[in-house]
């Protein structure tokens, strides 16, 4: 009446099954898994990173574009007082 869960021999890769893939080998899966989660967590700490440094980037290039937008703002004031001037002249 009791309920397991578990493996079926035939349904695992044969680097867990025995050779006749009539039963596991407990040690062997619990040192796959301990592989998997160790590779994972350096590929989980490689994507944290790249996303840290993206992050960072991101927040430089929004700054610089504030920075150009300012910039491109004052230049076309200026260059719009100029033709203003250029247009009086003309007037004249």
């Amino acid at each position: 009446t009791e309920e397991y869960v578990g493996f079926i021999a035939e349904d695992v890769p044969e680097l867990v099954a025995t050779k006749d893939r009539k039963s596991l080998s407990s040690m062997d899966i619990v040192a796959v898994l301990t592989k998997v989660v160790q590779r994972q967590t350096a590929d989980n700490r490689r994507q944290t990173e790249m996303i840290k440094k993206l992050e960072d980037k991101i927040k430089r290039l929004e700054a610089e574009n504030r920075e150009l937008r300012v910039e491109l703002k004052e230049r076309i004031a200026t260059l719009e007082r100029q033709l203003k001037l250029m247009n009086t002249v003309a007037e004249r």
